[in-house]
């Protein structure tokens, strides 16, 4: 019996969804067009979807202008995707508006005017005033996407017109205490993709990072590993396969070795190589990919330039500049309690020096007083013992607890 009521229930169900899908056969559509306003300004905004020349156009106006501007054309669609654009709106609801949307209470906001056309001649006009059928917009806007190349109407899940993403990180580690993991180390670009009716296929993996402006924070005494991990993706369809590929950083991208490729993943590590450019591709079943690429180019230094701060839990923190040109600034402490702050700072140069065998960066103040740090990675580890500049005016103390006491300055981006 129980077997029986679940086949009858699978039947039932699979007559309602067939009922529910059904092909548009009513007047022919000519034209939609979907107009929006901004009370705040008036500016406006026309979509035009003309069904007898397949073209999608635009335009958008302020209403001080002496003539609103001719439609442009944005994109032109086939008969069959047409079809499809008018059979996935009609079953979402589109074509079965109220006359009027409204909402009281709303200063400024923005309205619509949703026209469709047929062939005899009559029309169907929806208007909306603060107000808007948002489910049916949402469902319709996929189809709006796929017809015009651009968002039209409600709102579309972000996976649908950008490719989908996995998280990374770069693990590094160098000496004691030097480990740990940072996004910010390289910057991660997406390259040539093909996903949902959009694709770019003219990116070069060598420009890319030969033109971007972003400095890698590759240390060449470092090591290194890639991340890749998907607790957050939030795509709801997954990739089939991930392939990473390194070559050397050249034009000629010489020297192409495929570094790892699986289906799925909940999270890989890959150890990477200095001076390599890496490309991870993730694939689709349908055909779809996305490529990603960063490199691993140094920048030969022993440390990060720039600012590093030393917080301290519900006080403040101490900001010191390290310039690649030899010197530093040490500022006083900031307070969170304003009115205890000292505008002041310690100016100097800094040099590596050797002491009791092991290198540390020592800065030197104008009358030759000594500041000891230990670098590691992105942060510098300051060694009182071996300072002989009374830190404590600066409200900087060892304090004994995590790091052994060790004032730990983090590498601030």
């Amino acid at each position: 019996m129980k077997k029986l009521m679940l086949i009858l229930f699978v039947l039932f169900t699979s007559i309602v969804l067939i009922s529910c899908n059904k092909e548009y056969s009513g007047k022919v559509i000519t034209k939609i067009s979907f107009q929006t306003i901004d009370y705040n300004g008036g500016y406006t905004n026309n979509k035009v979807l003309d069904f007898v020349t397949n073209q999608y156009l635009s335009n958008g106006y302020f209403p001080s202008e002496e003539q609103e501007p001719a439609l442009d054309e944005k994109k032109i669609f086939t008969d069959i995707e047409e079809k499809e654009f008018i059979h996935g709106c009609y079953n979402n609801g589109l074509f079965h508006l109220k006359e009027k949307y409204e909402r009281d209470g709303i200063i400024d906001g923005g309205g619509w005017t949703l026209t469709i056309e047929y062939e005899d001649g009559s029309s169907k006009v929806s208007v909306g005033i603060n107000n808007s059928p948002s489910r049916i917009f949402d469902q319709c806007s996929t189809y709006f996407y796929d017809l015009c190349g651009e968002q039209v109407l409600g709102n579309l899940p972000d996976y649908y017109y950008n490719p989908p993403e996995i998280s990374y990180t770069f693990y590094y580690t160098n000496g004691e205490y030097g480990s740990g993991s940072d996004n910010s180390i390289a910057r991660v670009s997406r390259a040539n993709y093909k996903w949902n009716k959009s694709e770019e296929n003219n990116y070069n993996l060598y420009f890319i990072h030969e033109i971007s402006s972003y400095k890698n924070q590759f240390l060449v005494n470092h090591t290194y590993q890639l991340i890749l991990y998907t607790a957050n993706y939030d795509c709801k369809e997954k990739f089939t396969k991930i392939m990473i590929t390194s070559y050397d950083y050249n034009r000629e991208l010489t020297n192409e070795k495929e570094v790892y490729q699986s289906g799925w993943i909940k999270q890989i590590e890959i150890d990477l190589e200095l001076n390599k450019i890496y490309q991870y591709v993730l694939e689709y079943k349908d055909g779809d990919f996305v490529t990603y690429t960063f490199h691993t180019k140094p920048i030969n230094e022993k440390i990060l330039f720039g600012e590093y701060h030393y917080p301290i839990y519900e006080e403040g923190s101490s900001k010191l500049v390290i310039n690649q040109d030899g010197t530093y600034e040490l500022f006083q402490f900031e307070y969170f309690n304003t009115s205890k702050n000292i505008n002041e700072s310690i100016v100097g140069e800094y040099q590596f020096e050797t002491i009791n065998g092991k290198e540390y960066l020592c800065l030197y103040t104008e009358d030759s007083k000594r500041l000891v740090l230990e670098p590691y990675s992105r942060s510098l580890y300051i060694h009182f013992e071996l300072c002989t500049f009374d830190l404590a005016s600066y409200h900087i103390e060892s304090k004994l607890g995590q790091m052994n006491g060790l004032v730990e300055y983090i590498y601030w981006d």
